[in-house]
Parts: C-alpha cells; sequence; structure tokens
C-alpha cells in the first residue's frame, strides 16, 4: 500500500458508514399522507448527497499521485464536513420536538461523522510531506 493512500481509505470508509447510517436507522420523521414532509425529511436527503461526495473524495485521495493533491482534496473534505455540519443544524435542520426520531439519531448522527470527518482532514492537512513530490 502507498504511504498516503490510508488517508482516502479512511474518507471513502466514512462516507460508507454515514451513508448505511442514513438508510438504516438515522431516518427523518414520517409524514401523514397527503402532508408535506417535515424538514428532516429534506436535511436527510442532503446528507445522502453529502455522504456520496465524501465517498468520492475519498476515491479521488486513493488514486491521487501527488500529495498536495491529497492534500487540496482533505480542503474539499473539510469544506464538506462543515456543509454537513451546518445543514443538520442551521442550514436545514430537524424537527423541533426534540423527542422526534430525527432529533434522536439523524442529528447526532450527522454531527459526529461530520465532526470525525472534518478532524481527519485538519490531520491531513497539518501532515508533512515526508516523500518527494511523486507518492512510490
Amino acid at each position: 500500500m502507498k504511504k498516503y493512500k490510508w488517508v482516502g481509505m479512511v474518507t471513502l470508509v466514512i462516507g460508507i458508514l454515514l451513508l448505511i447510517a442514513l438508510f438504516t436507522f438515522a431516518v427523518p420523521c414520517t409524514a401523514a399522507e397527503g402532508e408535506k414532509p417535515m424538514k428532516c425529511y429534506w436535511t436527510h436527503q442532503a446528507m445522502k448527497g453529502i455522504a456520496m461526495v465524501v465517498g468520492g473524495i475519498g476515491i479521488g485521495q486513493i488514486l491521487q499521485k501527488y500529495f498536495v493533491g491529497i492534500k487540496a482534496l482533505a480542503w474539499a473534505n473539510l469544506l464538506v464536513s462543515i456543509l454537513g455540519i451546518a445543514l443538520v443544524t442551521f442550514l436545514i435542520g430537524t424537527c423541533m420536538k426534540e423527542q422526534m426520531i430525527c432529533n434522536l439519531y439523524l442529528k447526532p448522527t450527522g454531527l459526529i461523522v461530520m465532526g470525525i470527518n472534518a478532524i481527519m482532514s485538519m490531520i491531513v492537512l497539518l501532515m508533512k510531506d515526508q516523500s518527494p513530490s511523486y507518492i512510490d
């Protein structure tokens, strides 16, 4: 395995785990027949897209040959993580009642996974390149 390929592997795993969580237990509230969906439904849909983008960034980091490219994708990953945190808190948000399923599972899952992703991206951005510009 290449020297910095673990960065992409971790990012890809985070994206896949978030996507699995969104399809299994971190689900939105259900709306009654004929009613329009609550805002947690739209947060859930947006977080699915965020998870796919994180997975795509991970694949890009795995395929990257230069450390500077891995760092550039880490910047993108950090910005996507901040967007994910903003989506579940104030951009779209979740339901107002704290006992709703979206506040019990969707919001904490999004905050924890995106927080871990942001911390991992910051660690990569602080790493020094120990090899020549080309990763062997």
